[in-house]
């Protein structure tokens, strides 16, 4: 069965190109989609390119950008807790700085915030 996988493209120099695809870090909803996307995919490679550059950032966003280190039991449960996620209200944008709102969990029913910070034009994670 051939898998195909869907990330949000833009043509601007936002981007990202991981093994092939594109990954659109110009604001933050595509940052934390391409996150779902990862989960849903099992496509772990789209994650390293999604942390602070600078290494800041909590130990949650860490891992979710080492996901391929990881051992398999972890990845299991990112996918478990991930591939439902969605993105449940509006970014809410502060200059350099972004709040995402998210459901995620089985079922995609747990509620949380993901925080990205900008760096040179693109978003990345910081902190969950």
């Amino acid at each position: 069965m051939k898998r195909v996988i869907i990330l949000l493209v833009s043509t601007g120099s936002d981007n990202t190109n991981v093994d092939g695809f594109t990954i659109d870090q110009s604001n933050p909803e595509n940052v934390v989609n391409a996150v779902f996307t990862a989960a849903k995919t099992g496509e772990f490679s789209v994650l390293e390119g999604l942390c602070d550059p600078l290494g800041d950032g909590d130990g949650d966003t860490r891992r979710i950008c080492n996901m391929v280190n990881m051992d398999q039991n972890f990845k299991d449960e990112f996918m478990r807790y991930f591939k439902d996620g969605k993105i449940s209200g509006s970014a809410v944008i502060r200059e350099v700085e972004a709040q995402v709102p998210i459901l995620f969990g089985p079922g995609g029913t747990n509620a949380e915030t993901f925080n990205l910070i900008q760096r040179d034009g693109k978003w990345y994670l910081y902190s969950i």
